[in-house]
């Protein structure tokens, strides 16, 4: 996948590609749907797939007062897409300036001066243009003006609702990432260098690793089955997101114990998978107690192991 950022690359001139545009925040299986149907009409065309993204996300420009906390990195976007097998990808940037453009000036501007598109793959519930004016309707009656073909990609459901980047911030903030990972076609990934902490883990027999993460959306606190990603080897793990309050502490900290392994790590790139929940954050009276959970939560992580093996998500 080559990455553009700039209209005027000259690798645009000819391209002619099929498109989709959106934030795609997490990857989730309705974008991995959309982006799946732009890749496969675009070879049906004879042409190139190309994923019109924007940075920052939208919503950060539109509701700084609120704006969500993302899903991926932006590394872990252009990661995730690239591994479906796009041609293009073209990252803009979103500007208060760019969020004025109207629905009628974006296609025309973009779609067909700009980026001279065969066909658009879209989400029916896509929305363009200053303050989300435009929609998939508008968009149709556009492309018979302007001869390119809008595919209309229906939403996917999981259960009674459509799957969407909002919907699976929410589950991961509660903590229910075995619901998100279904959401998402994989588990929820986190990224972070590995620091020096306080070594109260290895004191009590199971030393862990603090991560300074880099991802904005983290899980809900509490303790969790997790895999490990470390120098290309995928490790059994179990990571504490939580303030230590048998320790009297408030500072937010992920820290991971990584199953059967003992070598210092600091300064080191990890990656975690979030499998599933083991429990709540729990204040211990004495810090016996809280060695023994820890136990019984590393035996859970191992008798969860015995049966699934580490396999990193696609």
């Amino acid at each position: 996948m080559l990455i553009l950022d700039d209209f005027q690359d000259s690798m645009l001139t000819d391209l002619c590609p099929v498109v989709t545009i959106g934030n795609f925040d997490g990857v989730h299986l309705g974008h991995q749907k959309v982006i799946n149907q732009t890749i496969a009409l675009a070879k049906a065309k004879g042409t190139k797939s190309l994923v019109l993204t924007f940075a920052p996300h939208t919503r950060k420009l539109l509701n700084s007062e609120h704006p969500p906390l993302l899903i991926n990195t932006p590394s872990q976007k252009l990661e995730l897409i690239e591994k479906m097998g796009v041609d293009f990808l073209l990252m803009v940037g979103f500007t208060d300036e760019f969020s004025h453009t109207t629905p009628k000036e974006f296609v025309r501007s973009i779609l067909v001066e700009k980026l001279r598109i065969k066909a658009v793959c879209l989400s029916s519930k896509f929305r363009f243009g200053y303050q989300g004016r435009g929609n998939i309707h508008l968009l149709k009656r556009l492309g018979k003006l302007h001869q390119f073909e809008v595919v209309e990609v229906e939403s996917v459901y999981i259960g009674d609702r459509p799957v969407d980047s909002t919907r699976i911030r929410e589950l991961i903030r509660e903590g229910r990432v075995e619901e998100a990972s279904l959401l998402m076609g994989r588990e929820y990934m986190v990224d972070g260098m590995v620091s020096r902490g306080v070594r109260r883990g290895e004191s009590m027999g199971y030393p862990t690793a603090n991560i300074q993460p880099e991802n904005e959306l983290l899980p809900g606190f509490g303790i969790y089955i997790t895999r490990c990603l470390l120098k290309g080897n995928l490790m059994p793990s179990v990571t504490s997101l939580g303030v230590r309050p048998t320790f009297g502490e408030n500072i937010p900290t992920m820290e991971t114990h990584i199953l059967n392994f003992s070598r210092e790590i600091y300064g080191e790139p990890v990656r975690l998978y979030f499998i599933k929940k083991l429990r709540n954050e729990i204040k211990f009276s004495r810090p016996d107690s809280l060695r023994e959970q820890i136990s019984r939560d590393v035996q859970a992580a191992a008798e969860y192991f015995k049966k699934n093996k580490p396999q990193p998500s696609t």
